[in-house]
């Protein structure tokens, strides 16, 4: 598993380019049964937001951030309605879409402090959620780069309850066991809220959710 939390804001609102270096080296880690994963972006709250060509792969899974009451954090970054087409990689035909996979935990998120440049971002909210004695070694962060490793981390269960399964497959239990986030469409959010619990009741028991698609 690879989890990639930068993205280029000028690369916004493009479409997919199966040749550029990034998805040539995705596409390069799927075949090998690697999954990528890849922060949306905090451009939000308009459309056309999601920060690389390159997180619109069909073979990765981009993430959204969402508040911990499971809605959709403002800044997150956003795809564009029905934006999507075909390409042929490979031999073999994909759709990709301008959207993020699905969305996941990112505002407010207690995790390791580093020295710069964002040491005192968080201090109103570390006051709240950070025992003092810990303050020097945590912090609180906001940001689609603190949704993509949530992903990440279920995707390392996903892979432990079933080692068989392949990047895509993963990918379609990750869409398919998330909860609807009612009020948004796919272009937002995705698929939906990741649920943990449900992906790795799919992938250990072949336990079929539907679909959870806006």
């Amino acid at each position: 598993i690879i989890t990639n939390s930068w993205g280029d804001t000028g690369d916004s609102g493009t479409d997919f380019d199966p040749y550029n270096p990034i998805n040539i080296a995705t596409k390069a880690l799927y075949d090998r049964g690697i999954v990528t994963v890849f922060s949306a972006g905090n451009s939000g709250p308009a459309d056309s937001t999601i920060t690389g060509n390159y997180k619109k792969a069909p073979w990765v899974i981009t993430v959204a951030a969402g508040t911990k009451q499971g809605q959709l954090a403002e800044f997150s970054s956003r795809g564009v309605k029905g934006k999507g087409g075909t390409v042929v990689v490979d031999g073999e035909a994909w759709n990709w879409e301008d959207r993020p996979t699905v969305t996941s935990p990112g505002q407010a998120i207690v995790s390791t402090r580093v020295v710069s440049p964002v040491a005192s971002l968080g201090a109103p909210d570390d006051a709240v959620n950070i025992p003092p004695a810990y303050i020097p070694f945590y912090t609180t962060m906001s940001g689609t780069s603190m949704a993509a490793p949530h992903v990440a981390g279920i995707v390392a269960l996903l892979l432990d309850a079933n080692p068989q399964l392949s990047p895509l497959e993963v990918k379609q239990i990750v869409e398919q066991t998330a909860s609807n986030m009612p009020g948004y469409e796919t272009w937002e959010t995705g698929s939906g809220y990741v649920n943990a619990f449900a992906a790795v009741d799919a992938a250990f028991t072949s336990q079929s959710y539907g679909s959870t698609l806006n």
